[in-house]
């Protein structure tokens, strides 16, 4: 055996010897911000204590999942006490969740208290506890959720509630400018609440709610065929209702189509509640596609008045120092936000385009016609974001390391074939580095590997492909400026049904 061979045979051995450490295994920053103890065994006041502690020893906290465990009232409220102190308060906590905690009234007193103000909780589900909701109780959690930031309400199961006066209280009081989605089924709801509950639909109240959960309730075939035939006429936003097993025969509801026999009786109904699907059916499918014009109109309204209206040259009147207090104006009155000012005056000799002599109030008319689905107060709030120059993106890029999301990903299937290396990612080996053109996606490689590359999926919101994996960061933007302007849903100004359908031209 040679001298090479012995050698190489006492480093193989000497390497296997050595005994390998087990890496720790890698928790994603996100996760680590998530406290999950569903049904970890808490028990009352013992078991706050310990979600406590588990709080404590982060640094941030953004997700409390302590769903199946036995807090009750008493852990609960331990629970909340320390949340609504100054140390409590600074995690920044969106979701929580207490299902299936024997969680009273005493409890949901302590959750209301913590409620109040909150701009950081999104999500919160109560489902299958023993809520009791009196009166009182009622109008403080109301008052709590109009004053927060809250997205989602979940009180499902909780029948006790339906013995009380709860739902009728709380969605008589409720007036969020958040509140998207609420879960109130299995409930044990009749159609006494009915009437609370289409007034509140019906309402500007519920300007905000998108999607109402009332599965499992008896409200009866009469009360939903005019809750759907009230909304027809006064809800425009409503995107998702559902309201299944609720068409069951009662005494309350039902007695419209209780005369002759039971088997014309079942087929009467059967025949209506399917008409009431249908009607149901042509009701979402309108507002949804209310939502999308107001979405692509706000748009395209910007896209013209960011051209037409953003001067150069303090020259003529703008809106650039108007834009925070126009958009405090419209939140607040949206029929006397237009900003006073005098006529525009004629532009120097210089100008040839006549659009910018006209006067200010006549330029607004002309451009609404870009978006006649919005309110007048959603067009002045894009027309003043449009017409300031503080809202322009810096002309020279970030000196700062751009975060991995700030990119869009290019969709590999619309990139041309044998283009899928290194530098059709984006990754530049030169000194020219990498840029990213957000309005067409064109990647230039300055003078590295690579070349100009024109991807069209990023403009059509799939920077990774029709499934969505991965959300466009121009998508995230317009959501946000949406968002921002108010145009994330139809206004009604005062339009009615008819009114509506000639905008969508269906009628």
């Amino acid at each position: 055996m040679t001298g090479t061979s012995v050698k190489t045979m006492t480093t193989t051995t000497t390497l296997a010897a050595v005994p390998r450490r087990n890496s720790a295994p890698r928790v994603s920053l996100a996760t680590r911000a998530h406290i999950d103890k569903h049904d970890a065994g808490l028990t009352s006041v013992a078991g706050a204590r310990e979600v406590i502690a588990a709080i404590q020893v982060r640094r941030a906290v953004t997700k409390l999942i302590l769903g199946h465990n036995a807090l009750g009232d008493a852990g609960t409220t331990e629970l909340f006490r320390f949340l609504c102190t100054p140390e409590g308060r600074k995690y920044k906590i969106a979701e929580i969740s207490l299902n299936s905690n024997a969680i009273g009234d005493a409890g949901l007193a302590a959750i209301t208290q913590y409620l109040e103000g909150n701009e950081h909780l999104r999500e919160l589900f109560l489902q299958n506890n023993v809520l009791q909701g009196d009166r009182p109780l009622a109008l403080a959690l109301s008052s709590a959720i109009n004053s927060s930031h809250l997205s989602l309400l979940s009180l499902t199961t909780n029948q006790s509630l339906s013995s009380s006066s709860f739902l009728t209280t709380f969605v008589s009081s409720l007036d969020s400018s958040t509140l998207r989605e609420l879960q109130i089924s299995a409930l044990g709801l009749t159609a006494k609440s009915a009437p609370a509950l289409t007034e509140f639909l019906a309402s500007p109240r519920a300007r905000a709610l998108e999607k109402l959960n009332c599965n499992g309730n008896t409200l009866g075939l009469k009360a939903v065929r005019k809750l759907i035939v009230k909304l027809k006429k006064r809800n425009f936003t409503l995107l998702k209702l559902e309201v299944h097993a609720n068409h069951l025969r009662n005494s309350d509801s039902d007695s419209d189509v209780s005369e002759g026999t039971d088997d014309d009786s079942e087929v009467d109904r059967k025949a209506s509640w399917n008409v009431c699907e249908l009607e149901l059916k042509e009701l979402l499918l309108r507002n949804e596609l209310l939502q999308r014009k107001v979405q692509s109109e706000a748009l395209a309204l910007l896209s013209y008045a960011r051209t037409l209206l953003l001067r150069p040259t303090r020259s003529t009147h703008t809106l650039s120092d108007t834009y925070p207090r126009t958009l405090e104006r419209t939140q607040s009155n949206p029929i006397n936000s237009v900003p006073h000012s005098k006529p525009t005056s004629v532009l120097s000799r210089t100008s040839t385009f006549p659009f910018h002599a006209l006067p200010l109030e006549l330029q607004h008319y002309i451009l609404s016609f870009f978006a006649p689905t919005l309110s007048a107060a959603q067009r002045v709030r894009v027309l003043s974001f449009a017409s300031s120059s503080a809202t322009l993106r810096p002309a020279l890029p970030s000196i700062k390391r751009a975060r991995t999301h700030d990119a869009c990903i290019p969709d590999p299937a619309s990139l041309p074939f044998g283009m899928l290396g290194v530098g059709a990612l984006g990754a530049s080996t030169g000194g020219g580095g990498m840029g990213l053109n957000m309005g067409s996606m064109d990647m230039g490689m300055g003078s590295g590997i690579g070349m100009g590359i024109k991807s069209t999926g990023c403009s059509g919101g799939r920077c990774m492909g029709s499934g969505g994996s991965v959300l466009c960061h121009r998508v995230e933007a317009r959501t946000h400026w949406l968002a921002e302007t108010g145009c994330t849903r139809f206004e009604t100004d005062g339009r009615g049904e008819r009114e509506v359908l000639q905008l969508l031209r269906l009628l």
